[in-house]
């Protein structure tokens, strides 16, 4: 699948932000394989993952307005995707817990909640997300987040340095 043009993407949302209906069809229909592709990886289940991918693109509609920086609109999907993945994985799975801070992952040896890694800077807290929450391997979150896997490798080394800090409430 081709990389997206990031300033095409930005345009889209700059015009979809100013009420351009169109602006968000193409948005959808430029976005939509990834947004699938991850839905599908997380919850292992093509119905399930159309049910997460129509949720996930409601509610950008309803938000679009709060994205303060247009050309990071695709890993903001990616965001929405998993927590309205992991929503329906616990509608199905009433043994997860419901809350963030009981949710754990370990990494680097240590145990870390979901809220822990969400407080990280944006990229750094998907890319963890991504590969120690959902599983998914590098060239797997390098295709999802547009990034080069040497990116991704990048973000990972920096947030797994930088998550005990931020997991402790400092902003480093």
């Amino acid at each position: 699948m081709p990389s997206l043009d990031l300033q095409y993407v930005t345009e889209l949302v700059r015009h979809a932000k100013q009420g351009d209906s169109n602006a968000y069809a193409e948005l959808f229909a430029a976005t939509y394989e990834k947004q699938y592709q991850f839905c599908c990886s997380y919850l292992q289940d093509p119905f399930l993952a159309q049910e997460a991918l129509q949720e996930t693109y409601i509610q950008a509609l309803q938000n679009l307005s709060r994205v303060n920086d247009n050309g990071l609109v695709i890993s903001w999907l990616t965001q929405i995707s998993f927590r309205v993945c992991l929503k329906l994985k616990q509608k199905h799975d009433p043994s997860l817990p419901s809350d963030p801070e009981r949710i754990t992952v370990s990494i680097a040896g240590k145990p870390y909640t979901l809220h822990q890694l969400l407080n990280l800077p944006f990229t750094e807290g998907q890319v963890l997300l991504l590969r120690w929450f959902c599983g998914l391997k590098s060239r797997k979150i390098a295709s999802l987040m547009e990034l080069k896997a040497s990116e991704v490798k990048d973000y990972m080394k920096s947030g797994i340095r930088r998550l005990p800090q931020f997991a402790a409430g400092g902003d480093v």
